[in-house]
């Protein structure tokens, strides 16, 4: 597996047209590392997401309610969207 490195400039228009893409419902994640779902538009900026911890893994089986946070533009570097 290869991957291009991007300019600053390069990721932050390509982190613009992901985030502008997300929707209720739509797997993402950040670098390969942090795996999230998007439950809902927070702002313009921000989403309120639920990410794929230990514990909110055996919540979900579980049919618990799971931890959500807020998570804004800025903090989403290297985001990826999952096709789904």
């Amino acid at each position: 597996m290869s991957f291009d490195v991007l300019t600053g400039k390069e990721e932050l228009g390509l982190r613009k047209r992901m985030f502008n893409e997300l929707k209720e419902g739509k797997l993402f994640n950040l670098s390969l590392r942090r795996y999230f779902v998007a439950v809902k538009r927070n702002s313009k900026n921000s989403w309120k997401v639920i990410e794929f911890t230990p514990a909110n893994i055996q919540k979900i089986i579980k049919g618990e309610r799971c931890e959500t946070s807020i998570l804004t533009f800025n903090e989403m570097k290297c985001l990826n969207l999952q096709d789904n």
